[in-house]
């Protein structure tokens, strides 16, 4: 009796070590979401001289489901929305304060490659195109809003972190966006149009500094 019990166990925890984390292969799917929170202080260098202009804070949430058409190579889809404000001191008056508030809504086709360094944890790569629309206004003290219409798209490399806690959930950390990312800016009363890009590391609208996020992966 004794030995069939041991026997049991022992089966029992064998297949308890077989069943890997993050063993992902194609044909499992995922769905996911995640949420950025960053406050900072904001200051600008000129000539030599660094100000002080102001204080920014910044949140955003968004959602993701992909499909592994690989066993480490998923094509996904992202969508989310992110609220930038920032106050500082008028440009024309020092005594009045200075309000602007940036809100975005993103949706990015992608796709993911995993490369686990262990069971529990790997690196992930994310290279996507993304593209937002939203608004952005601006209010000294007590006066009119000026609004103005956002465009941004970029095309690049997301790095990050993800950890597998179960064999079906994993936790994840992204850090910014490494590639190339374009803004225009249009006033709807004159048409005035601003259009900036750059390329390189960049913490912008579309992906925040640190992200922290979650999958459910859907396995055979």
């Amino acid at each position: 009796m004794k030995t069939r019990i041991f026997s049991l166990v022992a089966t029992a925890l064998v297949l308890f070590a077989c069943n890997s984390y993050g063993q992902m292969k194609a044909g499992d799917y995922y769905v996911g979401g995640g949420l950025s929170l960053m406050s900072s202080n904001v200051k600008e260098k000129i000539g030599g001289v660094t100000y002080d202009v102001g204080n920014s804070f910044e949140w955003s949430v968004l959602a993701n489901a992909g499909y592994f058409v690989t066993d480490k190579l998923a094509l996904g889809l992202q969508a989310g929305f992110s609220h930038f404000s920032l106050t500082s001191e008028s440009y024309y008056d020092p005594d009045e304060e200075l309000t602007e508030i940036t809100s975005l809504f993103s949706a990015s086709p992608y796709a993911r490659y995993f490369l686990m360094f262990s069971e529990r944890v790997g690196f992930i790569g994310t290279l996507g195109m993304e593209i937002g629309t939203g608004n952005n206004k601006e209010k000294i003290s007590n006066s009119t809003d000026i609004t103005s219409r956002i465009r941004q798209i970029g095309v690049g490399l997301t790095p990050g972190l993800a950890f597998f806690p179960s064999h079906n959930i994993s936790l994840e950390a992204t850090f910014g966006f490494l590639g190339y990312v374009s803004e225009a800016e249009l006033d709807p009363d004159d048409d005035d149009r601003v259009v900036s890009s750059s390329w390189g590391l960049s913490f912008n609208s579309l992906r925040p500094g640190l992200q922290m996020g979650f999958s459910y992966h859907f396995t055979e």
